[in-house]
């Protein structure tokens, strides 16, 4: 029994590859690996060089302790937690029934003051008055004397009543000289004859400012515009001077601090934009800052217990400096941003025109509330009205 043996046909079952069209397909994709490459390579050079990233980034901002400037009690507080103030507003009130009694102590001892200081002028006029009288009656015992000097020449009186007259001159001089020295002493209380430049009213006056100002620190009011936050007082308490009663977070004066790594940090350059992102918010939202400063130092520096590297278990860490930057107010009111927040950064370094450090500062405030002021200043114009409801009518011209 024989076997036939057979040869698949390869020929018919394998397709014929034209190797032309082969060779251009090698060709496109080549040219199109190319082109992406060359776009990459363009994106880093225009972009992605100029660009510094790190998400080790979190938002901060001051936040304001209220404390009591006086001790007394809490007869009321005005705010919880997480409410928002404004400037001005009442947080809270403690007893002001001794403030109010030092108040009226304090103005009493102003109008006698003011009044004694009246007194004082008068006394300037009546010893002027007899200063004057005293004169003429010196000149009067002065002629006599001449007289009766001129007539114990021819004989004409006694040796006794020319020693009248000089002891009558004597006296004349000594009451003048006493006098004077009266007035002088009067003028020195009086200097300038002003009456709230007097010693006493000046003194006066400090008293009633000082009592005016404890009375208006038992209203504690807030000097911003800012959020509450660890409210610690309630009704009834005794607080002291010093006591911490809550904090206050002005959201709309935060910023952020990026963490940026120390081989990141050689481009950066105050006023370089930044392009940021909240994980509150997520990508969707992006905000606009710019560089506002490099802290002098890395964080560790800064911490309560710096490293100690001079040891022989060093092991080197690649540092991160804190950069600055501050964000967009109308973005910041559209979208807060509480506290402690993470944040994703980018910074554009495509600009080096800027400085690495900051300027000097130029000595003007950067922050700034007249809450205080228009206590001190409502203090002055209340001591004004008590100064001229205790004046006489002559002596309201010189207050």
């Amino acid at each position: 029994m024989s076997e036939t043996l057979t040869t698949p046909n390869t020929s018919a079952d394998t397709p014929n590859v034209d190797p032309h069209r082969r060779r251009r397909s090698l060709i496109v994709a080549s040219l199109l690996l190319l082109l992406i490459a060359g776009a990459v390579l363009l994106y880093w050079l225009l972009v992605l060089r100029y660009e510094e990233s790190t998400d080790d980034a979190y938002v901060a901002g001051y936040v304001t302790q209220i404390d009591s400037r006086i001790g007394g009690t809490v007869s009321a507080v005005y705010v919880h937690n997480t409410d928002m103030v404004k400037a001005g507003d009442l947080l809270v009130s403690l007893d002001a029934s001794d403030a109010k009694l030092a108040l009226a102590r304090a103005e009493s001892a102003l109008a006698r003051a003011v009044r004694g200081a009246q007194v004082a002028q008068q006394q300037v006029a009546q010893l002027n008055a007899e200063v004057t009288l005293r004169e003429v009656a010196f000149k009067q015992a002065s002629d006599d004397l001449q007289r009766r000097r001129i007539a114990a020449e021819g004989q004409a009186i006694s040796a006794e009543v020319l020693q009248h007259a000089e002891q009558a001159k004597a006296s004349a001089q000594a009451a003048l000289e006493a006098s004077q020295a009266a007035l002088q002493a009067a003028k020195m209380q009086v200097l300038s004859g002003v009456v709230r430049d007097y010693p006493e009213v000046s003194a006066a006056a400090d008293a009633l400012r000082e009592a005016w100002l404890n009375r208006q620190r038992t209203d504690i009011r807030s000097p911003v515009d800012a959020q509450v936050a660890k409210r610690a007082v309630a009704v009834g308490a005794q607080v002291a001077p010093g006591s911490p009663l809550m904090a206050l977070s002005p959201l709309s004066n935060v910023w952020v601090d990026a963490n940026l790594k120390e081989t990141q940090i050689e481009p950066i350059r105050i006023g370089q934009p930044v392009t940021l992102t909240a994980d509150l918010y997520g990508s969707s939202v992006q905000f606009d800052g710019k560089v506002a400063g490099l802290s002098p130092g890395t964080g560790s520096v800064f911490s309560l217990l710096p490293p100690e590297n001079a040891n022989g278990d060093w092991i080197k860490i690649v540092q991160r400096l804190p950069v600055r930057i501050t964000l967009d107010p109308q973005q910041l009111a559209k979208y807060p941003l509480q506290i402690g927040l993470s944040m994703s950064v980018t910074v554009n370094t495509h600009d080096q025109s800027g400085p690495r450090l900051a300027k000097p500062s130029n000595g003007q405030p950067v922050e700034s509330t007249n809450l205080y002021a228009v206590s001190l200043q409502q203090a002055n114009q209340h001591i004004d009205a008590i100064i001229q409801a205790n004046l006489a009518p002559a002596a309201g011209r010189k207050k």
